[in-house]
């Protein structure tokens, strides 16, 4: 799922949750990963993840284009190594948004 920085839904993929929930859940997230950064002293986090189960993980990671923050949402199983995957991801997504 994408997203822009206040939560509004961009676009969603093959998502087991309605959109609008998991918008609603990244501005959350978004937001953890905020305090997270500032009580951590890591002004550079940008990634943040979360078990939801047994069995899988939700991973939230933002990047920006030209000053706009946007993030990345993805429920995967947790033994996936998700990195490679997401960074491929944003720079598909970047290039598309680029290009608007």
């Amino acid at each position: 799922m994408l997203a822009d920085n206040s939560g509004l839904l961009l676009a969603t993929y093959n998502s087991p949750v309605e959109g609008d929930i998991m918008a609603a859940f990244t501005s959350i997230m978004g937001e953890s990963m905020a305090q997270a950064a500032t009580l951590l002293r890591q002004p550079n986090a940008n990634n943040i993840s979360m078990d939801i189960n047994y069995l899988d993980k939700i991973i939230l990671r933002k990047f920006s284009i030209e000053d706009v923050s946007y993030f990345l949402l993805i429920i995967s199983p947790q033994q996936v190594d998700e990195r490679a995957e997401v960074e491929l991801s944003i720079t598909q997504v970047s290039d598309i948004l680029k290009a608007d």
